[in-house]
């Protein structure tokens, strides 16, 4: 497991080096120089609070999806949000659901199956959101170029069979755990398959749990809005920091764009697919190229000094090592077994 990982790591960062080759061959680097010169720090810190206002806004969210399976204060959230937040931008695996249950797991000693179906389910929000402002982008904006709407349409059907597997979870429950209970091979034996059964079903309860209650839905789905409408205006704020103005739609279609595709497997730090499909759908949705590049560049470098720093003081708050993290995702030692990383010396943790 550890190779595979280790491998498809190794594959995403040469993915992210040909990408970020191909941009900067087709982008013009003085163009970009001379932009990003006249960036206005001011401004650049007020988009950076946004960053953090979305991140606070979106640990408040996965704390009300997390509330069936455990009650948590609110900083123990963020501060378990934003260090898997860096875990996920250093190893960008899809470890960042992983990391957060493994985080609460020590923290408060929440089952890490039941907490890891409610960081899926966080992420199905953030998902809708995008969708939502994509669409209503496009509306405003009188359509989408060339093939931009296929992330749109991509992200609608992952976002309806993630809706099928709801309505299964939870009206046809019975029959989901037997039809699993058949397809598990006996000849894993019979306490092997029971602990197996006991993950899934642990995970599936607090996958549930959630869309039992409709009335919270609309608030879930109200924090999502506002979070990816921040991150937009961010990004907006950081255009005129460069002493450019573009139409606040246009932004936001562009951002959700730029957000869908991050479904896509990318290098550490996200080096090269930010840079590439950034100005790609940025451009695409009328940005002049060369300020849609200058304003990712510019955007990925605040995202990755508040998600480095926030992170780092979020896993010193923790008491969390990362190393032991990062070998524990690597590995995957930790995310069935209801085990976390190793502790720091000296620190217990739970």
């Amino acid at each position: 497991m550890k190779r595979s990982r280790a491998a498809l790591l190794i594959a995403q960062s040469l993915l992210g080096l040909g990408l970020l080759i191909g941009w900067l061959l087709v982008v013009d680097l003085g163009e970009i120089g001379r932009t990003l010169s006249q960036a206005r720090w001011g401004l650049v810190a007020m988009a950076s609070v946004m960053g953090l206002a979305s991140l606070s806004l979106r640990a408040l969210r996965w704390r009300i999806v997390l509330r069936p399976v455990a009650r948590v204060p609110y900083l123990d959230i963020w501060l378990v949000v934003a260090a898997s937040a860096l875990v996920n931008f250093v190893i960008p695996l899809r470890t960042a659901e992983i990391a957060r249950s493994l985080f609460l797991r020590q923290r408060r000693d929440v089952p890490i199956a039941a907490s890891l179906a409610t960081a899926v389910v966080d992420r199905v929000f953030d998902l809708a959101a995008v969708l939502l402002l994509g669409a209503a982008g496009a509306l405003v904006m009188g359509g989408l170029r060339g093939g931009a709407s296929g992330f749109l349409i991509g992200g609608g059907i992952l976002l309806t069979g993630f809706a099928a597997f709801v309505g299964v979870t939870v009206w046809a429950r019975s029959g989901q755990m037997a039809l699993i209970d058949r397809l598990l091979p006996r000849k894993l034996g019979a306490p092997l398959r029971g602990q197996i059964l006991g993950i899934i079903e642990r995970f599936l309860d607090g996958f549930a749990a959630v869309w039992r209650r409709p009335r919270e839905l609309a608030p879930l789905f109200a924090l999502g809005i506002a979070a990816t409408l921040a991150d937009a205006a961010a990004f907006y704020v950081l255009i005129a920091s460069l002493g450019f103005s573009a139409a606040p739609m246009l932004v936001v279609l562009g951002y959700s764009l730029y957000s869908l595709t991050y479904l896509v497997p990318a290098a550490p730090g996200y080096v090269g697919s930010a840079e590439a499909f950034g100005s790609l759908a940025f451009a695409g949705v009328g940005l002049p190229p060369a300020l849609a590049a200058s304003a990712v560049v510019l955007s990925h470098a605040v995202t990755s000094i508040l998600v480095l720093s926030l992170g780092a003081i979020s896993l010193w708050g923790l008491g969390i090592h990362p190393a032991s993290t990062i070998r524990s995702l690597l590995g995957q030692e930790s995310a069935g077994s209801g085990t976390g990383p190793v502790p720091p010396e000296g620190k217990s943790l739970g």
